[in-house]
């Protein structure tokens, strides 16, 4: 309702980004209403580097999973099988230092032969470079299975294979991807869907596809020129498109305990 006392009444996203950011170890107050509470409280925060991991990963049976509501019973019942979950929320400069711990996370369970398979959540991951989309893939697909095509502009043609061994190859998966998704996880996404490597639920993805390409001018100006576009493995293009998902789940209420997405994918991996 309020920072450090002024009022946030038709504020902007970037009013309230710029009044609440500042000199790290300085306080800001906020004043907050929470909607179990009738009056409002202050709240004081001193500012410092916020470092939010890339990747959250976990291995739970149905009923161990409390961050969402509404898993029907008899899945929930199911205690004997458990599933692999990592949330990739983008393609950064730490991908190759997290993503390893994350998958020797999930193999090493997968060897005691109690999971039942995993999910790979690229919901809201808006991308990143081209380089990690393949590292990615590589985890799941066959050595020199094609992930990704790049059509250039004058005519001629790239293909992006996997790169490197990888251990989660046999695992059952589920993708779940937004509207949100876009770029390096569509790429990810159209990878594992065309090669019938992984089942693809949620919505389609944003369809952000295409190659650009930075140019210097004088005076210290540039321009990004769009040179080329993607292509998944079936040679369908990723621009405006999307990827289209296999199962279509629409995720109406944007409370995170009722994730119909996820629950989908858990029936999916259960089944």
């Amino acid at each position: 309702m309020k920072v450090d006392g002024s009022e946030t009444v038709n504020w902007t996203l970037q009013e309230a980004v710029t009044k609440i950011r500042g000199p790290k170890g300085s306080t800001v107050v906020l004043t907050v209403l929470r909607n179990t509470e009738e009056k409002p409280a202050d709240v004081s925060i001193v500012r410092d580097t916020i470092t939010v991991p890339a990747i959250t990963v976990w291995v739970k049976t149905p009923s161990e999973i409390s961050e969402i509501s509404g898993i029907p019973e008899n899945v929930r019942t199911l205690k004997n099988r458990r599933v692999g979950y990592i949330h990739l929320t983008r393609f950064g400069d730490r991908l190759q230092t997290e993503w390893p711990k994350a998958v020797d996370d999930i193999a090493g369970e997968i060897t005691k032969g109690t999971v039942a398979g995993m999910i790979l959540d690229l919901r809201n991951n808006p991308g990143g470079y081209l380089d990690g989309s393949v590292y990615i893939g590589s985890e799941f697909l066959k050595p020199q299975t094609l992930i990704v095509s790049q059509k250039n502009s004058d005519g001629s043609k790239e293909e992006y294979k996997v790169n490197r061994p990888g251990k989660l190859l046999s695992v059952p998966m589920v993708v779940i991807i937004n509207k949100g998704s876009a770029s390096a996880s569509e790429i990810v996404a159209g990878a594992l869907k065309d090669h019938k490597r992984a089942t693809v639920i949620g919505e389609t993805s944003f369809g952000k596809g295409s190659v650009q390409t930075p140019f210097d001018l004088s005076g210290g100006s540039g321009v990004h020129i769009t040179t080329g576009k993607w292509l998944t493995p079936a040679g369908e293009s990723i621009m405006k498109t999307g990827i289209v998902p296999d199962f279509e789940v629409i995720q109406e209420n944007n409370d995170a305990t009722r994730d119909a997405q996820l629950v989908k994918a858990l029936e999916m991996i259960l089944k």
